[in-house]
């Protein structure tokens, strides 16, 4: 559906867009928890406030901007028209309807199940290949908090099934980002990158 990729597309922009100041927040509180203290780690964590604040504004900049509002009202009004179009004019059509979703919703869930067994056999000597395993579990999660009636008790198991290996691999991809982000810093000393 063409109105379901333009939010889509909207919803990437703004992801881009905040996903720097999130990095920031992980990598702070990652070396606050984990790193020994030492001057190393304070220049660290001072030298990603400094760069949060950078980020946040260009978030600001970008959710201030008139082609955001006016690109998130696009997004609105896409949203509005399609539930518009998907409601029936009945109770019949609107079981025909439900019926056909919950067959989509449960199509995309089996697809979706499938690719993470595909993510996990890829190239796992690389991190991207553990960030592509987590990102397909957090899409099947996410699939099961959205569609969950619609998916039926069995599928909606698998969500307590997957989380504690998705909470692992979060806790790897958020290591690995602390370390790009820090060699990346111009400010971090040394030591740290």
């Amino acid at each position: 559906d063409a109105r379901v990729q333009e939010v889509t597309g909207e919803l990437r922009t703004l992801s881009a867009v905040a996903g720097p100041v999130r990095d920031a927040d992980v990598v702070s509180a990652m070396l606050r928890k984990r790193a020994p203290a030492q001057p190393g780690r304070d220049a660290a964590i001072a030298a990603l406030r400094a760069e949060r604040v950078e980020r946040v504004q260009a978030m600001v900049a970008h959710l201030r901007a008139r082609a955001y509002r006016a690109a998130a009202r696009r997004a609105d009004e896409a949203l509005a028209a399609r539930e518009q179009g998907l409601s029936g004019d009945g109770v019949a059509s609107a079981d025909r309807g439900s019926e056909r979703a919950a067959r989509a919703a449960q199509r995309y869930f089996d697809r979706e199940r499938r690719r993470i067994h595909e993510r996990l056999e890829g190239d796992l000597t690389v991190d991207e290949g553990y960030h592509a395993g987590r990102r397909q579990l957090r899409r099947v999660r996410d699939i099961i908090d959205v569609c969950g009636p619609l998916l039926g008790a069995r599928r909606g198991a698998w969500r307590a099934k997957l989380q504690p290996v998705q909470s692992l691999l979060g806790s790897f991809t958020d290591a690995v980002l602390a370390l790009e982000v820090l060699k990346k810093s111009p400010t971090a000393p040394k030591e740290i990158k």
